[in-house]
């Protein structure tokens, strides 16, 4: 059985990007499908925040990128909406590696 999905839900884990030397892409190598991190620190109560939705949702039955999507909805809801808060979850600042179409628990 392979390793599908590992998530990493600390600060800087995806540093400097898709060709730079981090843990994202040193995971990637090793033939995950799909490996998630932050560019950035993260603030640890917003990401909390993200981490749960994102779970729940995979756990319910939605891909990675559905997932994804709904998480940073509920957290720049949560985080009082128009309040010009700049997200350390969003795409932005995430390197995502691999397959996002992914459905782990079907």
């Amino acid at each position: 059985m392979q390793l599908k999905l590992v998530y990493l839900g600390a600060c800087n884990t995806g540093h400097g990007g898709a060709y730079a030397d981090n843990l994202v892409t040193t995971i990637y190598s090793k033939g995950i499908d799909t490996v998630i991190g932050f560019k950035v620190e993260v603030n640890p109560s917003e990401a909390k925040l993200w981490t749960q939705y994102f779970m729940t949702r995979i756990a319910s039955g939605y891909s990675i990128y559905n997932s994804m999507s709904y998480a940073d909805a509920q957290v720049q809801l949560y985080f009082e909406p128009d309040s010009g808060q700049d997200y350390t979850t969003i795409v932005a600042n995430r390197l995502v590696l691999g397959s996002t179409g992914t459905i782990l628990c079907p």
